[in-house]
């Protein structure tokens, strides 16, 4: 699993986000590090996550 935040500098460059989104966004992606994937028309490559938030 990837966390990533665009920071002030690019979220500014962001269409889809206010200038201060930075603030509120979180960007969390399934990743493969371990292995390379490769895809094909016939085989593609999948991956999958499942998020669960719990209210404290």
């Amino acid at each position: 699993v990837v966390a990533w935040n665009p920071g002030p500098a690019l979220s500014v460059s962001m269409g889809d986000m206010p200038d201060d989104g930075y603030k509120t966004f979180v960007c969390v992606e399934t990743c493969c590090v371990t292995q390379p994937q490769k895809a094909s028309e016939e085989t593609p490559s999948r991956l999958a996550q499942t998020i669960s938030l719990k209210k404290r």
